[in-house]
Formats: C-alpha cells, sequence, structure tokens
C-alpha cells in the first residue's frame, strides 16, 4: 500500500488528486492519501448548499464525487482517503486505525462510521464504490476552528426557507478537537498503520503531480455546473413568493428572477438592480455580524425551550393542587 501525504493545501487541488489517484488504481492496488486543506466548505454529492451552509462569494465551495453530508475543512483537520479493490471494502478499517493510534483518548465508532471522543463528533466520513475498486474517506478534528466551522455550517435566516428539497441532509451533532498536533498525528498514524500494512511506501506530492488531468479536475470543481448545477430540485419560500430551482437554475417564480442561475450575489454586476435587496442575493458579511446573527437565533432557541420548561412546570403544579384536592 502507498501513504501518499500531499504538500498542496489548495482544496481544489488535494479533492483533484484524490479523484485523478481514484481514477488510476487498478486494483489489486491500494493507496492512502492524507491531506490538509485551506478554509473551505465540502458538500456531499447530493446535497442542496443552500440548505446545508452559507453560500458566499468569500468562502471555498467544493462538490466531493462522494454521499454523505457537509464539512468544513482547515489546517486543523486531517483529511484521509482509503483507496481499494472493491473486494476489500471496508468502511471500518481507516476509523479503526485512527482510535487504535490514540488509545488514551478512547475514541469510539458509531454505527453511522463516525468516530466520537467525550461523547462528541470528531470525525466524519462517506464513502464511493466503482465497479471493480471503492473509496473510503474521513475528516478528522485535530484543532480545527470549531467557531468557524458552527457559523459556516449555519444556515444563514435570509437565505429563505426551503420547503421542499430533494437532497440529501446531513445529521447534525456536537463536535469537539482530540487537540493532537499535525506532526504527532502522522507519527502515530504512520507506525500504527505500518504494524496493520508492514509493507506501507510512504510518498509525498511535488509541483510535478498537478498534471493536465487533475488541472482539467480542478476546473471542473470550480465550475458553477458542478457545485450548483447539480444540485437536486428545491423549492424556497421567500417573503410570501415560493421558487423553484431545477439543477441550479430558477424555473418558476417571481418573472424577474426566472432563468437566473443560483446563486445571486449582490456585488454581481449581472444582478439587476431591483434585485440588490431581494432575500435571495447572498451579500459579504463579516464573521463578526455572522457569529452575532447565530447568537441572536441561538439566543431566541434558548427563550424559547425556557418557556417551554416553565409551562411543564406550571402544568406539573397544577396536576399536583388537583391532586390534593
Amino acid at each position: 500500500m502507498r501513504l501518499i501525504l500531499s504538500k498542496f493545501e489548495d482544496p481544489f487541488i488535494n479533492l483533484a488528486l484524490e479523484t485523478c489517484l481514484f481514477r488510476a488504481l487498478e486494483p489489486p492496488q491500494k493507496l492512502l492519501f492524507i491531506y490538509f486543506n485551506d478554509p473551505c466548505i465540502v458538500i456531499g454529492r447530493n446535497q442542496n448548499p443552500f440548505k446545508e451552509c452559507r453560500v458566499s462569494p468569500n468562502i471555498p465551495l467544493l462538490r466531493r464525487f462522494s454521499g454523505g453530508g457537509t464539512v468544513v475543512h482547515d489546517q486543523g483537520v486531517a483529511n484521509l482517503s482509503l483507496q481499494t479493490p472493491r473486494t476489500e471494502f471496508d468502511r471500518t478499517f481507516l476509523l479503526n486505525c485512527l482510535i487504535d493510534s490514540f488509545p488514551k483518548l478512547k475514541m469510539t465508532m458509531s454505527s453511522r462510521f463516525d468516530v466520537f471522543y467525550d461523547k462528541r463528533k470528531v470525525c466524519g466520513s462517506a464513502s464511493r464504490i466503482e465497479r471493480d475498486k471503492a473509496y473510503h474517506h474521513a475528516t478528522f478534528l485535530l484543532h480545527g476552528d470549531l467557531k468557524q466551522i458552527r457559523t459556516w455550517l449555519y444556515p444563514k435566516p435570509r437565505q429563505g426557507k426551503i420547503i421542499d428539497s430533494l437532497g440529501t441532509d446531513s445529521v447534525r451533532a456536537s463536535i469537539t478537537n482530540t487537540a493532537i498536533g499535525r506532526q504527532k498525528f502522522l507519527e502515530a498514524f504512520t507506525e500504527h498503520l505500518k504494524l496493520k500494512v508492514p509493507e506501507l511506501e510512504l510518498q509525498t506530492t511535488s509541483p510535478q503531480w498537478l498534471t493536465p488531468e487533475v488541472e482539467e479536475e480542478v476546473k471542473t470543481l470550480k465550475s458553477w455546473e458542478h457545485t450548483f448545477g447539480k444540485t437536486p430540485k428545491f423549492k424556497m419560500e421567500l417573503e410570501g413568493s415560493v421558487i423553484e430551482v431545477d439543477k441550479g437554475m430558477i424555473v418558476n417564480g417571481p418573472e424577474v428572477l426566472v432563468g437566473k442561475r443560483m446563486p445571486l450575489f449582490a456585488n454581481n454586476p449581472e444582478v439587476l438592480p431591483e434585485l440588490k435587496d431581494f432575500p435571495l442575493c447572498y451579500t459579504t458579511r463579516s464573521e463578526t455580524e455572522l457569529e452575532l446573527e447565530r447568537a441572536r437565533v441561538e439566543a431566541k432557541a434558548q427563550k424559547k425551550n425556557e418557556n417551554k420548561n416553565k409551562n411543564k412546570n406550571k402544568n406539573k403544579n397544577k396536576n399536583k393542587n388537583k391532586n390534593k384536592k
């Protein structure tokens, strides 16, 4: 088995490399590709980005080729892709290697092939099977920016309400970091993997890996057709109107919107002046503004729960008084 460590930090390059490595894999070959990305959002193959995350011109958004939920990558998140013949496809192998590499953490695997530490999620995974080969890849939280992750994965209220979507929904869970340094992670994981796979061959990427095929794949990942054009059909409610979106195009709704591509950015010169204040136009906002908005929404939800608990207590007291009588 080859263990390939990427020296690239561009998410488009690393996801393109992962795809090209898998395409070139010939059973019985096996490989494990490890990479760290600059901050970005990665959605699953069949997901709706407008329902899953913040859509912004300042946040790189990629649609991967496997299923599963939405994740945020940054320099504190390790990404691992195990590629094998289909006959050796095993969703537990990679996760068990992670768990066994750090026994003191006492991590556990769930039935959904996630890894938990201290009852919170530190690793999610997804997979893809093609003819005679398959891959299982995972994200593993070392020291990721949890505040940014939560902010980016918290859909912005002004995006409108999705009322009907054929896309796959993410299964949300509380997350935390393992607080493992990158170098320590690579050393411990590699040493444990050598026990499982004695013939392990270590490689690192170089600029020569950026072949025309990889560059073409990067173009695909950056294209509107792939990122938004593959969004499953959905409907969105906006201030009393309903718009219908099919393959990223608005096909039904207010006349001024029909025929336009999603998403609409308010600072995009292609957007008509009359759409500048339309709720569907995504504006560039600071992280502070996003965090304040998130805090307001959470405070509102907390107050709602408190009122709910108060009503429960009132009902309990009423029942007690009735019983006394």
